[in-house]
Order: C-alpha cells, then sequence, then structure tokens
C-alpha cells in the first residue's frame, strides 16, 4: 500500500497538470464589429410651387370731417391681375352615378316563424335521440350524442330568454346529429 501511494501523487500531478495546460489553450473569441447597414437612398421630394397673392390694399380710413355722400361716390377697388391668363371656368365633371347598393340581407321577420322552425326542430332531434341506445354506441357516436343533447338544452334554454336565431340554430344542430346517430345505430 505505502507503494501505492507514490503512483497515486503521480496520476493526481499528470491529471493537475494536463488540467492547467488545457486551461491555458482556452481563448475567448469576441465578435468582431459587424458591418455597417447599407441605408437606402430615399426619391427627391416633390416640390410644388406655390404663389402667394399680396393681400388688396386696405381701403382708406376716413377722414374725420369728410362726409358720407363723397364716401358713396367712390367706387369700388378693381381686381388686380393674377398675371396668369387662365380665366377659363374649370371643365364640367360628368355627373356620376351613385354606386350600387349591396343586395339585401335575407332575414326572416316573423319572429313567430324562427320560433316555430326552432320548436319544429327541437322536437324532431329528441323524437331521434329516444331512438337511440347511449350504451350501444362507440366512444365517437357516444360523444355526437352528447354534443346532440347538449345542443337541445341550448335550444331550450335560448328559447325561455326568447333568443329566437340562437335557438333555432342549436335545433338545427341536434337535429342534424340525431338524424346521423339514427343511421349509425345498429
Amino acid at each position: 500500500m505505502i507503494g501505492m501511494a507514490p503512483r497515486l501523487r503521480i496520476a493526481c500531478l499528470l491529471l493537475a497538470l494536463a488540467g492547467v495546460t488545457a486551461c491555458g489553450k482556452v481563448n475567448a473569441r469576441t465578435p468582431g464589429p459587424s458591418p455597417a447597414l447599407a441605408v437606402p437612398t430615399t426619391e427627391p421630394r416633390m416640390v410644388i410651387p406655390v404663389s402667394v397673392e399680396a393681400p388688396p390694399p386696405a381701403a382708406p380710413a376716413e377722414p374725420p370731417g369728410a362726409p358720407a355722400a363723397e364716401i358713396r361716390d367712390q367706387a369700388p377697388p378693381k381686381p388686380r391681375p393674377t398675371g396668369t391668363a387662365q380665366t377659363a371656368t374649370p371643365p364640367a365633371t360628368p355627373p356620376t352615378e351613385p354606386p350600387p347598393q349591396p343586395p339585401a340581407v335575407q332575414t326572416r321577420t316573423n319572429v313567430t316563424e324562427i320560433e316555430r322552425d326552432a320548436r319544429g326542430l327541437l322536437d324532431q332531434a329528441e323524437r331521434g335521440l329516444r331512438g337511440v341506445d347511449r350504451q350501444t354506441l362507440s366512444s365517437d357516436t357516444r360523444a355526437q350524442f352528447d354534443n346532440a343533447e347538449r345542443f337541445i338544452r341550448m335550444a331550450m334554454g335560448a328559447l325561455e330568454v326568447r333568443n329566437f336565431v340562437y335557438a333555432y340554430y342549436c335545433a338545427d344542430k341536434a337535429a342534424t346529429l340525431a338524424r346521423l346517430l339514427v343511421k349509425r345505430a345498429p
């Protein structure tokens, strides 16, 4: 055992020496400077010349002792020409036709008709589900059966709060699922 100790010391010394040399070789590399982005050139802006006319001179103030009749006899100041010879009126625009009206949305305004249809579909769905035995269905069709029952409950709730459009929607879904389940039932 005593002879083992020097070997163990040498092995530890070699491992430590290998670890020191490995640490000495690690150099952290930092990325170099990133290249500058090329900025796109902008198009020159359109400059529209604007001519500003000087306002017409203000009317002279009345002298304190001038009679009003003399002021009324004076002619109004004449407009000064602008320097352009364009005094033509702009071309008349043709009358534009009004845009076409979108087609009217087909809605049913007769609430009693919607309620009657919703109740009819609800009865049809309930009759269809009564003819199906839930226990004999597979897991997927059992989930559809549960969905149909849920739509029936939602339709009944909508009828109670007099939301006939939503009741019709839910009853239609329930009736459709019930028809499909009746076809699949063994």
